[in-house]
């Protein structure tokens, strides 16, 4: 299975990629992201690697500068029907039309209320075609709002 991570973080959480991914490769995925991180078009093979995906993971974190790039990515996967799953850190302003259930707001001071919302999810999803997606990179969600909660701010 391939899945596709978008992010906005500051550079002192990086690490959380590179767990989650570690993570999402020892169950069996094939990693895939943005090449330009700084370019503010979705460009055609970044659409490719999203198009190809069977799961979407987006973070955005409160420091983090690239909020427009992910949320952009993270609604070209939901119009293509790739099952997705953005993570947004509570303080963040989107826009205020979005669908509050396509999302998953956490606080790291508090990361239960997301990681009960995740755990939802997955239990919700295990009768339909989003299911295998969500199960294999479940756990690595919630080791991610987990790290969050330990990271400082």
């Amino acid at each position: 299975m391939r899945a596709f991570i978008s992010y906005s973080l500051v550079d002192r959480e990086l690490y959380i990629i590179s767990l989650l991914s570690k993570k999402l490769r020892n169950d069996g995925y094939d990693l895939q992201s943005r090449l330009d991180l700084h370019s503010h078009t979705l460009d055609f093979n970044t659409r490719q690697k999203i198009s190809s995906s069977q799961l979407f993971i987006g973070i955005i974190s409160y420091n983090g500068l690239q909020r427009n790039r992910v949320l952009q990515e993270w609604q070209y996967a939901t119009n293509n029907k790739i099952p997705a799953v953005l993570l947004i850190e509570e303080n963040v302003q989107i826009a205020p039309g979005a669908d509050r259930n396509s999302y998953i707001r956490f606080n790291r001071h508090d990361p239960q209320p997301a990681i009960d919302k995740i755990q939802q999810r997955m239990s919700s999803k295990k009768d339909n075609e989003e299911a295998a997606g969500w199960i294999l990179a479940g756990a690595a969600l919630l080791a991610i709002v987990a790290l969050f909660s330990s990271s400082k701010k």
